[in-house]
Order: structure tokens, then sequence, then C-alpha cells
């Protein structure tokens, strides 16, 4: 019989994906809508504080694309495109700067490297540009160059692979 393997298969395939869009609910949701007790210590409140005043220090544009894609109500890069007149791909590219952005703000570097971080930091919060975060870093452009293309990379992956 093939309907235990498929089950099986498909719980497999969409466990990860269920599992990360849980946590995105968790930390951009409201805090009434935690459900009391899964997630009731006061690390975990702190957590969602720092998460809340990252996503308020984005620009509203990106905060708004942040939360309609992995918000209480996700939605998909297509829809999210033909709403904006662009392509999925431009979405995909708006939502890594933004997560970029969102990881700069709120300090930790998850899937980003070190330098990635910093790169992050220096393009994404100072604003500095290319040349500017080279010197502030002690990079050479090139290195800068290669880091952003990394992080925007490592964070265009999250936005396919999100809810």
């Amino acid at each position: 019989d093939l309907a235990p393997y498929a089950t099986r298969a498909f719980a497999n395939f969409a466990r990860p994906r269920l599992v990360r869009e849980a946590r995105w609910r968790e930390m951009l949701g409201d805090d009434a809508a935690v459900e009391p007790g899964i997630v009731d210590d006061s690390e975990s409140a702190i957590d969602r504080a720092r998460v809340r005043e990252a996503l308020a220090s984005l620009p509203p544009e990106e905060r708004a694309l942040v939360l309609a894609r992995f918000g209480d109500e996700p939605q998909s890069e297509r829809v999210l495109a033909r709403r904006a007149g662009v392509t999925r791909y431009r979405v995909r590219e708006q939502l890594a700067v933004a997560l970029a952005r969102f990881s700069a703000a709120l300090g930790e570097s998850g899937i980003l490297g070190r330098r990635e971080l910093a790169v992050a930091r220096a393009l994404f919060q100072q604003g500095l540009s290319i040349s500017g975060a080279a010197t502030a870093l002690g990079l050479t452009e090139a290195q800068v160059r290669i880091a952003r293309r990394s992080l925007l990379d490592k964070t265009a992956r999250i936005t396919v692979e999100g809810p």
C-alpha cells in the first residue's frame, strides 16, 4: 500500500516548513496570539520584544512586505508580486534586503557569517556605501560586494522556504 509511504514522505517534506512557519508566526505575531503555556518564559518574551524592535526599525514598505510574507496570514511571493505589479523575483530581492536589514537590526547572525552581519550592519543600518563600508570594516570593496551578495542570497533562500 502506497498511502503510508506517501503520508510519511509528505510529513518529512512538510514538517520543516511548518516548524519554520510556526517560529515566524510566534516571533512576528501579537503577544496575545501566542497560546499561554507554550512560550511563557521571560527569555522568549525578551526575544519577541527584540524581534518587534527590529521590525519597527525597518522602513514601512519593508516591514509591510515582511509581515505580509511571514505574518499571521502569509502570502506567497506570487501574490505579493501581483499586488505590487512587479515580478516575484523582484519581491524576493526586496524581501532579501528587508531580511538582511532585519538581521542587522536584530544583531543576530543567524544564517549569516560574522563578516556578512558586519556588512549588513554597515550597509543597511548605518547606510554606508560599498566603499564606506569597506573602509569602516577594513575590507576591500570586492570583499564587501561578495559579502553583500552572499547575505542577500542567504536571505533570499529564506523567502523561498518561508510559509
